[in-house]
């Protein structure tokens, strides 16, 4: 986008708003999961402290989402033990199924209802754990009549 090659963009999590115009779409939930047999799977909630320990899969530090979990670490303090960088949900929950151990970050909505059979999500307790996704368009672009009418169909469909 900011080369003139694509007019919008749609990324996860925030953008710099002093050079692009940001509509959230929609925010998703995340979750931590474990196999239900983890010492964590007791739990519905759990504080990131909790996690400073465990071998973690977590998406790659080049990845909007890995960056923002690995700041969350780093303003509690806590080093994370990343054994794995991941962004496919399917592999990630045949990892955590095969591997009581684990410990993986996951949007909610990848969750299908026969995975609860192995595992056990986890929401974080006391912060907000959601990816926003954002329609960008960058500032200094006067959007003509199409494009302004592509910006409104798009937000259209994500309109409460």
């Amino acid at each position: 986008m900011l080369e003139e090659n694509a007019t919008f963009g749609i990324v996860y999590g925030e953008c710099d708003e002093s050079k692009f115009v940001v509509h959230e779409l929609v925010s998703l939930p995340q979750v931590f999961i474990v196999h239900k047999d983890h010492p964590l799977g007791k739990f519905e909630e759990i504080e990131l402290n909790q996690l400073k320990d465990c071998p973690l899969i977590l998406p790659s530090i080049k990845s909007r989402p890995g960056a923002v979990l690995r700041n969350m670490f780093e303003e509690e303090s806590i080093k994370p033990n990343i054994v794995f960088e991941c962004e496919r949900p399917l592999q990630i929950i045949e990892m955590i199924c095969n591997n009581p151990n684990l410990v993986a970050r996951i949007l909610a909505n990848d969750l299908l209802s026969v995975d609860f059979a192995n595992i056990k999500p986890l929401k974080l307790k006391g912060k907000p754990f959601t990816l926003p996704i954002c329609l960008i368009y960058k500032r200094s672009r006067q959007l003509n009549c199409l494009e302004n009418l592509f910006k409104h169909t798009v937000l259209g469909c994500f309109s409460k």
